[in-house]
């Protein structure tokens, strides 16, 4: 680039002729001050469209910078395409201190991340919508977009779930006793859906829809669940129970959701989601939080 830029970014505009061949996935993005030493400075998967896309950086003096095609997206054939790659640059530059940490570097992952779950093989699951980008107008579409991201080699897998007929867009998480992520509710409220680190499984239905609800996994190995007025309706979103040695769910009377409510402003739809939970001892939940008297 002639001189050294404080650079921050880059982006990578794929072709805009109608045909996706040489969209980029995987892709390595590296730095220079001298074009001989080069540090790694993002990674990761791009979609496979032609949407520009955008990777933000740790601002570091440059002169040299390279996007390094490492698959193709669509697995089409070994080539690679661009409409228009750009740099993006800081206008200032402080080396960051030596005794906070550091960050590593950006990992690019081709959906947007709304909820995710580190698996017992140590990679992270992470999931979107029925769309990756978005999550709008997709009422029973019954799928949702994932991604695994790999921290040993730095990969990042796509994969879009229909299995389970389940759109996991803003759901309840907990993982149950043995790792597995186990997933309630979301755009589609009733849904159970399980990972097993290879499979999605089909749970049975929750009594109650649900989205934006609270979970915890219990002393005893099942899971509770309460709240989650922001789909299947409003109000009523009292607690309920998954037992695994039965693969059911029973609601459970004495526990009305009631007294974890907060003030906000949006009434029900808002004040029962998202409750701090706990699992504690004798099958019991600990709230920590929020509520209207933040117990």
């Amino acid at each position: 680039m002639k001189k050294l830029y404080n650079v921050n970014g880059l982006t990578y505009l794929p072709r805009q002729d109608g045909n996706s061949n040489g969209n980029i996935g995987q892709h390595s993005i590296q730095i220079s001050t001298d074009g001989t030493t080069w540090t790694e400075t993002a990674k990761g998967t791009y979609l496979d469209d032609n949407s520009l896309k955008k990777t933000p950086f740790t601002t570091a003096p440059a002169r040299y910078i390279r996007l390094i095609a490492q698959t193709e997206a669509g697995n089409r054939g070994a080539w690679t395409s661009a409409a228009e790659i750009n740099v993006l640059a800081a206008t200032t530059y402080a080396k960051p201190p030596t005794n906070l940490g550091i960050w590593g570097t950006t990992i690019d992952f081709p959906i947007v991340p709304a909820a995710a779950a580190v698996l017992t093989n140590g990679k992270v699951l992470l999931w979107s919508s029925w769309k990756p980008l978005d999550f709008g107008g997709g009422g029973g579409s019954g799928k949702t977009e994932t991604a695994i991201y790999d921290p040993a080699t730095g990969t990042v897998s796509r994969r879009t779930v229909t299995e389970t007929q389940h759109d996991m867009f803003c759901p309840g998480l907990s993982l149950d006793a043995s790792g597995r992520p186990f997933v309630t509710g979301g755009n589609d409220a009733a849904k159970l859906s399980i990972y097993d680190g290879t499979n999605w499984i089909a749970g049975p239905n929750m009594k109650i829809q649900r989205g934006y609800q609270s979970s915890a996994t219990l002393s005893d190995g099942r899971i509770f669940t309460i709240g989650g007025s922001w789909s299947g309706g409003e109000g009523n979103k009292n607690g309920e129970v998954w037992s695994p040695g039965t693969n059911t769910w029973s609601l459970l009377p004495g526990c009305p959701v009631a007294p974890m409510l907060t003030a906000d402003t949006r009434g029900v739809y808002r004040s029962d989601n998202h409750a701090w939970l706990f699992g504690w001892k004798s099958g019991s939940v600990f709230q920590a939080g929020p509520s209207k008297a933040m117990n």
